[in-house]
């Protein structure tokens, strides 16, 4: 197996579904840093109906992924993976940051036609200074996913970067709601702390948004199995750094979170 957090890692064949799948249409996760969307991530792919939504537009990780598969260039590398991603329903799934989407949007346009989203997910995080203080360390010291094992660098309080990792968060939100207004959109709303608390009421949600029957039972079960798994499950990052920079950042800051 590649290693974990390679580019190759998440165009393993362990993550393939049949090729004789037929692509009728696609789930999109509109995310950005910090709001939980590996763990989105990482349950759907372990059901048998959602897809593997991983994050297919990384320009980084394509530039690996066209050695990797033989082909050309992006478009053929893009339609590599979806043979080999989609689910027996017909149903491909990826996850995408703003600025993923804009890039693959503005440089392979035909693509985003060809991929027929038709279902927007938009992961949000209400809580936008704990998201701050999440990216701030994360940047700092690299680790974005537990996957990747755990950084041996401290990460340093500063409340500059706290604040400019809020105005980021706030910005790549006003992009995306920004798009779905002209897109006339209407993605399904998943917070953080939701899917924290509840995800199996939040993956019931999901296949009712996405239109595949399932009984609360059902997803409830795929929640408990999941659970179960030691495989290509990250664990939650956040420990008592988060806490101790946040009480620190609201004691000491008199900073208001812009609109």
């Amino acid at each position: 197996m590649a290693e974990i957090y390679s580019p190759s890692y998440w165009l393993d064949e362990r993550f393939d579904l049949s090729t004789s799948n037929t692509h009728k249409e696609t789930c999109l996760l509109c995310t950005s840093p910090r709001v939980g969307s590996h763990y989105l991530s990482s349950i759907m792919s372990a059901s048998q109906d959602l897809g593997k939504p991983f994050e297919y537009f990384h320009k980084g990780h394509l530039a690996e992924w066209m050695k990797q598969t033989g082909t050309n260039s992006i478009d053929e590398c893009i339609s590599y993976i979806v043979r080999h991603r989609t689910t027996r329903g017909g149903l491909f799934s990826l996850k995408a940051h703003w600025s993923q989407y804009k890039w693959i949007k503005k440089t392979n346009s035909t693509i985003i036609d060809s991929l027929k989203i038709n279902h927007y997910i938009y992961l949000t995080r209400k809580d936008i200074l704990g998201q701050a203080i999440s990216n701030t360390i994360a940047q700092q010291t690299g680790s974005f996913i537990s996957l990747s094992g755990k950084s041996t660098k401290k990460p340093a309080y500063s409340a500059e970067q706290i604040k400019e990792r809020i105005k980021f968060a706030i910005r790549i939100s006003k992009q995306w709601e920004s798009f779905f207004t002209t897109q006339k959109i209407q993605p399904l709303r998943i917070d953080y702390q939701d899917l924290q608390e509840d995800p199996s009421r939040m993956m019931h949600a999901i296949y009712n948004f996405i239109g595949i029957t399932k009984t609360q039972a059902e997803t409830d079960t795929l929640i408990s199995d999941y659970r179960k798994q030691n495989d290509h499950k990250p664990q939650k990052q956040a420990d008592q750094t988060n806490n101790e920079w946040r009480q620190r950042f609201l004691s000491e800051e008199e900073f208001v979170i812009p609109e």
